[in-house]
């Protein structure tokens, strides 16, 4: 993971504006954005997709952390618009590090508004993690 760009962007290595952070997480735009507004947030600590999340206080706050932040900023700059955050599960996700989609509708990238796939199958939203963390050992 210390070649992922996410991974350099989380170290602070690159050039990425970042638009938040604090000592857990980085935010800043996704550079292929399929929304008219669409951040992307990545834990600090390098975590590999949503499947290496484990069953502790930890993880679970990192991820309510994750989503409250993304929330606040979406608030922020784009109040009156209907907002979808959530997590791509493998193989959906091109990029091999845990990171947050924080979009404002409308969306514009038709993979993600494709009627034919289960969003369930690839997008999973917070508490579909954590109840998925909560039944795990």
């Amino acid at each position: 993971m210390e070649n992922c760009i996410f991974s350099k962007i989380a170290k602070g290595e690159t050039n990425t504006k970042i638009i938040y952070e604090d000592n857990l997480i980085v935010v800043f735009n996704d550079i292929s954005p399929a929304a008219k507004a669409h951040l992307l947030i990545i834990p600090k600590r390098p975590i590999k997709n949503m499947n290496y999340l484990k069953n502790t206080e930890e993880d679970k706050n990192l991820v309510k952390h994750m989503e409250e932040v993304g929330e606040k900023l979406l608030n922020k700059t784009n109040p009156n618009d209907e907002h979808r955050l959530g997590f791509t599960q493998p193989p959906f996700n091109t990029v091999p590090y845990l990171h947050m989609h924080v979009l404002a509708l409308p969306l514009t990238c038709s993979f993600i508004r494709a009627p034919s796939l289960n969003p369930n199958m690839f997008f999973w939203t917070t508490d579909m993690i954590l109840n998925r963390l909560n039944k795990s050992k």
